[in-house]
C-alpha cells in the first residue's frame, strides 16, 4: 500500500463517517447501504485518476514506505516499516469468560459506550483486540456486534464462550470450531418452513473460512470442527437436547 492508496482508504472512511453522521442510517443494512456510497467516492477518485495516468495504481504490496516524524509534523521516508495492524472484535456472554481472555493480552483502555464496557487490548503490539461482554442472548449479541462495528470497524469479528455439547465425542474443555450456525428456537414451520429457517438467511449461517482455517493452524488434539445451535435458552432436558441431534 503506498502513499495515494493510503489516501483513498481514508478518503473512503471519512465519507462514510460523514454520510453517517448526516443521514444516521439505522441498522445493519442502513449502514451498509453508507458504507457503499462512501466506498464508491474512493471508487470514483481512483477510476478517475487511474483515466489520467492510464496505468493502475493499486500495488501488491500491503506496507508503506513511511513514518510520521512528530518533530516534522509530516510523512517521512524510512525503511519498510509495518504499519497495518488487524483490529479483532471479540465477544462474550459473560463476564467471566472475558475475564479469562484478560489474562492473554495488555489492557489499554476500558471505554463504556452505552452500557457496555470496551476493553482495548493488544497482543505483542502487532493485532488490537476489543472485548466486550455482551450478556446473555442473541439480542444482546446482536446489539454489541452493532456497537462494536460502528466505533472500531474491527476487521474479524469472534464470537467466544463456554457452551454445553450434544456430540457424545465430546468432553469438557474440548474446543469447537464452527462451521456453521444454526437458531434451533427459530421456528416459522407454519409457513411451510422447516424449523431454523430464517427469510432471505436460510436454515444455517455459514462462518468465515478463513477464520477457521487460522483455528485449525493450532496443533491441539482437542480442537474440533462441528455446527453451534444457538437459541435463547440453557437447555438441560435430555430429551430436548435429542431433538436438536
Amino acid at each position: 500500500m503506498d502513499s495515494i492508496e493510503l489516501i483513498l482508504t481514508d478518503l473512503s472512511e471519512e465519507a462514510t463517517k460523514r454520510l453517517a453522521e448526516k443521514h444516521k442510517p439505522v441498522g445493519l443494512d442502513g449502514n451498509i447501504k453508507v458504507a457503499k456510497v462512501g466506498g464508491n467516492v474512493a471508487k470514483v477518485a481512483r477510476c478517475e485518476l487511474e483515466s489520467n495516468l492510464g496505468e493502475s495504481i493499486i500495488t501488491s504490496s500491503n506496507r508503506l514506505d513511511y513514518e510520521y516524524d512528530n518533530k516534522k509534523n509530516d510523512y517521512t521516508k524510512s525503511k519498510r516499516k509495518e504499519v497495518y495492524m488487524n483490529k479483532i472484535g471479540i465477544i462474550f456472554a459473560m463476564y467471566e469468560e472475558l475475564e479469562e481472555m484478560l489474562k492473554l493480552v495488555k489492557l489499554n483502555k476500558i471505554n463504556k459506550i452505552y452500557d457496555l464496557d470496551f476493553y482495548e487490548c493488544t497482543i505483542n503490539d502487532k493485532e488490537c483486540i476489543f472485548l466486550v461482554e455482551s450478556g446473555v442472548g442473541k439480542v444482546n449479541a446482536s446489539r454489541s456486534t452493532q456497537v462494536l462495528i460502528d466505533n472500531y470497524s474491527p476487521n474479524y469479528i469472534l464470537n467466544v464462550g463456554v457452551a454445553g455439547g450434544i456430540d457424545n465425542k465430546l468432553n469438557v474443555c474440548d474446543i469447537v470450531v464452527s462451521d456453521k450456525l444454526v437458531q434451533y428456537d427459530f421456528d416459522i414451520t407454519a409457513f411451510n418452513h422447516p424449523k431454523g429457517y430464517i427469510p432471505k438467511v436460510g436454515v444455517y449461517v455459514e462462518c468465515d473460512r478463513y477464520l477457521r482455517e487460522l483455528a485449525f493452524n493450532i496443533k491441539k488434539d482437542n480442537v474440533y470442527d462441528g455446527t453451534i445451535a444457538t437459541g435463547d435458552m440453557f437447555c438441560t432436558n435430555i430429551g430436548l437436547s435429542k431433538k436438536k441431534k
